[in-house]
């Protein structure tokens, strides 16, 4: 029995640590995206910002699945040429960071988000952010 109470306690702190570190994640990275390139259709938002003085890019995709789990799989090309590909699974807004490289001059993200309820929604043209 005081086994299964440690774990159960032990589990408790992880799950208290991991949602602390994710609320300051979640802070630190939505507060850097102010004037993220954003657009907006009928398949939801999608957008892309540089972020931490130019050296990463910050991107996120939301399409409207009317409560669907999603994958999406998309590019991020910039303006130097290179490109990297992305991908990201769940509900509601999902993203992640890559690193810009020695890109200072734009990347656009592009990308299509297919729904479980078998659904595709791709990424509207013009999702394209430049360095501040």
């Amino acid at each position: 029995m005081e086994f299964s109470k440690g774990l159960i306690l032990n589990t408790k702190r992880k799950v208290v640590t991991l949602a602390a570190a994710a609320a300051i994640l979640a802070t630190a990275t939505f507060a850097s995206t102010a004037d993220a390139a954003k657009v907006r259709g009928p398949g939801g938002t999608a957008q892309i910002d540089f972020i931490d003085s130019n050296k990463l890019v910050y991107w996120e995709v939301n399409p409207s699945t009317v409560y669907a789990a999603y994958a999406f799989s998309g590019n991020i090309k910039f303006g130097n040429g290179t490109s990297v590909g992305v991908w990201e699974s769940g509900w509601g807004a999902e993203g992640g960071t890559e690193n810009a490289g020695a890109s200072k001059k734009s990347a656009t993200l592009t990308g299509t988000a297919y729904a479980t309820n078998g659904k595709a929604y791709d990424v509207l043209p013009g999702v394209t952010a430049y360095p501040q």
